[in-house]
């Protein structure tokens, strides 16, 4: 098929399928890298272009919430719908992307509620069946979720240890 089948932001790399990005102008005040490049672990077309449409929706998102200044609390919500619609097997969508989509999505998702006997979890339902839209975590918190989530790694390091590690990835951000 070639390039001409690609979606917008799409480029191949050795064969595998990339996004790239450059973030807008508009949100350059918000959001200071040059361009998002993410390895979207696919060879095939078809899917690099339908997990580009919701990376473009979830950036989108990600710049709008981070311009209107509302980052913390939100994130941390949209974060958690987001992880039980994956450990479901669902990409988390919006009320207006699913009411878009075919209708047997929305079937597949009540059908995987009821199945699990899931549908007086508030939590789950508002995962499968869209709450509002789904902001994307904030830049200024990530060193921070980062290093909550691998304290593994440095469990019983010495301080000098400690700094040794936690610095370069300081410098990353």
């Amino acid at each position: 098929m070639g390039k001409r089948g690609l979606a917008p932001f799409l480029l191949r790399r050795s064969g595998r399928l990339h996004y790239r990005r450059r973030v807008p102008d508009l949100y350059r005040s918000v959001d200071p890298r040059r361009e998002v490049n993410i390895a979207l672990q696919t060879y095939d077309e078809e899917v690099a272009n339908a997990k580009a449409v919701e990376i473009t929706a979830q950036l989108t998102a990600y710049w709008e919430a981070l311009l209107s200044g509302d980052e913390t609390e939100a994130a941390r919500r949209a974060l958690e719908l987001e992880r039980i619609a994956r450990g479901a097997g669902f990409a988390y969508r919006s009320a207006a992307e699913l009411a878009a989509g075919d209708v047997s999505e929305i079937m597949a998702r009540v059908t995987y509620l009821h199945t699990k006997g899931l549908s007086g979890d508030a939590a789950s339902v508002e995962a499968l069946l869209a709450g509002d839209a789904a902001p994307a975590f904030p830049i200024s918190e990530a060193l921070e979720f980062f290093f909550q989530h691998t304290q593994d790694r440095v469990r019983g390091k010495s301080p000098d240890q400690l700094r040794r590690w936690r610095t370069p990835r300081m410098l990353v951000v």
